[in-house]
């Protein structure tokens, strides 16, 4: 994403690209969660999962922002990150993080069967 917002490399063609790749490698992390199966049997693994979701989130807002202001703007306000500079590095959020992504899913409609599954997670199950 830095090259393809460089002076040098700058496409917005290859920034939406990778935006697509990495949302796909997510959603494909995601279909490959077994959560009903994990928080009974390893609740520790369900919430580094969550924590990795969280923090690819927060990776999407804050590198989406040239791209889609709005969009990155409400996402990242939902789970508490700036869009205001570039990540230097990436960074989990803390432990205990509470976020709400509510408004960021009327962008997607309510006939998306993944975001309809009840997969929530709370510390309070394990």
């Amino acid at each position: 994403m830095e090259r393809a917002y460089s002076d040098d490399g700058f496409s917005v063609r290859r920034a939406a690209a990778q935006a697509c790749d990495f949302v796909r490698d997510c959603l494909i992390y995601r279909q490959a969660q077994d959560y009903e199966a994990a928080r009974r049997l390893y609740p520790a693994r369900t919430r580094t999962s969550l924590a990795l979701q969280a923090t690819a989130a927060a990776i999407l807002a804050q590198t989406l922002a040239p791209l889609m202001p709005r969009f990155a703007s409400m996402l990242a306000r939902g789970i508490g990150v700036s869009t205001e500079k570039w990540p230097a590095s990436v960074r989990r959020l803390p432990p205990g993080t509470i976020f709400d992504i509510r408004p960021v899913l009327g962008f997607y409609g309510a006939d998306n069967p993944l975001l309809n599954e009840p997969k929530a997670y709370s510390p309070s199950e394990s």
